[in-house]
């Protein structure tokens, strides 16, 4: 049986408002940046869906993706590269062909990490936009 004079924590206490306890800052990212990083987590994601679910990879920046490191073979890079140059047609309305860099499946080029695909992504984006 409980106690009636339990104490009631203050963001619970009626008309409250909770408060956060350390300041939090947001990130800004630009829409270019926001869209990129968007469409290339949808990519993994549909590459994802093709793959055991062991073999899975996670949709971060610091993900290892081609490479000594990398966690796709040569054709999931590839259906990779293929989902987001359908989902930037798709999304923004450009066509772009992502494997005319040169360096793009390089050990340290654009595709070492999400993180980096992400950037090569936005620059390739705001070129075409300009």
């Amino acid at each position: 049986m409980q106690s009636r004079n339990r104490r009631i924590p203050r963001q619970r206490r009626r008309g409250a408002v909770a408060r956060p306890r350390h300041k939090t800052y947001k990130v800004h990212m630009s829409a270019t940046a926001e869209r990129a990083r968007e469409i290339v987590y949808a990519a993994i994601a549909a590459v994802n869906e093709e793959l055991p679910g062991r073999n899975r990879i996670e949709a971060d920046d610091l993900m290892p993706l081609a490479g000594p490191d990398g966690e796709l073979d040569s054709l999931r890079l590839i259906n990779l590269v293929v989902h987001v140059e359908d989902g930037i047609e798709r999304d923004l309305g450009l066509q772009v062909s992502l494997t005319d860099s040169p360096n793009l499946f390089d050990a340290g080029g654009p595709l070492a990490t999400a993180g980096g695909f992400i950037d090569h992504v936005m620059a390739l984006i705001d070129s075409e936009a300009a």
